[in-house]
């Protein structure tokens, strides 16, 4: 029972991490897109 509850709990923290790169990373491409990098 133990191991199920830590492997749950880490699926759902791998989970929020992955939804949060993926937000970052739009939101990165968003600005990227707004306002391009100048050399």
């Amino acid at each position: 029972m133990k191991n199920i509850a830590l492997n749950s709990s880490g699926i759902h923290f791998f989970v929020i991490f992955i939804l949060k790169i993926a937000v970052l990373s739009v939101k990165y491409d968003n600005g990227c897109h707004k306002q391009p990098l100048k050399d």
